[in-house]
């Protein structure tokens, strides 16, 4: 009996020195939604999505290596809690064969945490390239509410060589001619957008008569503002159990419904153009700036050109109309005469103030978005709290 009792005890104390490694194969549970279970993943780790999508393609990868039975245990637990399926593997010594893929810090403790819709963002996007072991998720005390988003090397080099393709495409009127048509489809693809958010059936096409484009707009149809409503009853529904979102919805409700009824969206349609232009271009500059949603890492350079490109179109085009009178009169004369150009028309026929006013409201935008741009993508780790705050249906 002693020498069995002596055995027993001999075991459960070379259990307790045995090590295991936590395996992830890239499987995820049966009937689970793989975007879910990435965003859960996300947020169990405190990391960016991108880098879980990254751990996918790589799998088999290594999260933790080395530790207890019982440790190995637990973040096989939580990480099953996300949907995903993982595996702890005895290390027999010596090891013959490891896996080598990167692995969870060690200091990174798991924890179950409500799924957040948008995770904190890398700052670079995906990296390329070996990586040390502990690098691809990295410690969770270095990703507290202080952090910040700095500008690495990628971004300075992708802001370089996006600017240089600026600079020789401005100097250079063919190319910039053919660019020119990008901002112009852009500008039409704003008009359509809000003229069928305000229930008007919109077409964008190019003006082959004066140039440029024109978006053809049919008679405001109350049958299509029928489905706008009926997406805002979706959204305060969805969001029925987060008073934040619901405040935030029935304020943009009101002001929608004001406008709607109003020649409030006439207005917004009008200037929409311009500033969808804007929008687009502020978009592109946070994609080069964060590298988000990126696939090949030559879509930085571009995506900051063609920032570049647009915020200098737009800024001289709104220099010109507020100093130049000849500009100005080329502009209002654009359409055959009259006063058929969108920032003519809010002027005259609905503010009743001088076009030079028009566009230094606009010229003012063109300074305001890259610099907000630049300051979401600095702070976005911060606002992250904020935006799932606000994104999640129950809170």
């Amino acid at each position: 009996m002693e020498k069995k009792a002596l055995q027993k005890i001999q075991e459960k104390e070379i259990n307790a020195t045995d090590s295991y490694n936590v395996i992830f194969e890239g499987n995820i549970k049966q009937g689970e939604n793989p975007l879910e279970v990435k965003r859960n993943l996300a947020a169990l780790f405190k990391v960016d999505i991108m880098r879980i999508e990254k751990i996918f393609l790589k799998s088999p990868a290594v999260i933790k290596r080395d530790i207890s039975r019982e440790k190995a245990l637990k973040y096989k637990h939580a990480i099953e809690q996300t949907g995903a399926l993982c595996q702890i593997e005895k290390i027999i010594p010596p090891p013959d064969n490891q896996i080598n893929q990167s692995e969870i810090s060690d200091k990174a403790e798991p924890r179950m945490v409500q799924p957040a819709p948008f995770p904190t963002n890398s700052n670079d996007g995906p990296e390329t390239g070996p990586k040390k072991p502990s690098s691809e998720f990295p410690d969770s005390s270095s990703r507290n509410s202080s952090r910040i988003n700095i500008m690495g090397r990628d971004t300075l080099k992708s802001l370089g060589i996006g600017f240089v393709l600026f600079i020789v495409v401005i100097l250079v009127p063919f190319l910039s001619f053919i660019f020119h048509y990008l901002i112009t489809l852009v500008h039409e693809l704003g008009h359509t957008i809000f003229g069928l958010i305000f229930g008007y059936f919109s077409v964008p096409a190019f003006d082959f008569v004066y140039g440029g484009g024109i978006t053809i707009h049919t008679d405001q149809s109350l049958g299509s503002l029928v489905f706008v409503y009926l997406f805002f009853g979706w959204l305060l529904y969805f969001y029925r159990r987060n008073k934040l979102s619901l405040s935030l919805i029935l304020i943009i409700f009101a002001l929608y419904s004001l406008a709607a009824f109003t020649s409030a969206h006439q207005v917004v349609i009008l200037f929409m153009g311009h500033g969808t232009e804007l929008v687009f271009a502020g978009i592109f500059l946070y994609r080069a700036l964060s590298g988000s949603s990126v696939v090949v890492s030559a879509e930085r350079p571009l995506y900051a050109f063609l920032a570049f490109f647009i915020f200098f179109k737009d800024f001289r085009f709104a220099y010109d109309l507020m100093y130049s009178p000849v500009f100005r009169a080329e502009y209002a004369a654009a359409k055959g005469g009259g006063h058929w150009m969108d920032f003519s028309r809010i002027a005259r026929e609905f503010f009743h103030v001088e076009l030079s006013t028009v566009a230094a409201f606009f010229l003012l935008l063109c300074v305001i978005v890259p610099v907000l741009t630049f300051l979401f993508f600095r702070y976005k780790p911060r606002l992250n709290k904020v935006f799932n705050r606000v994104l999640s249906p129950v809170f």
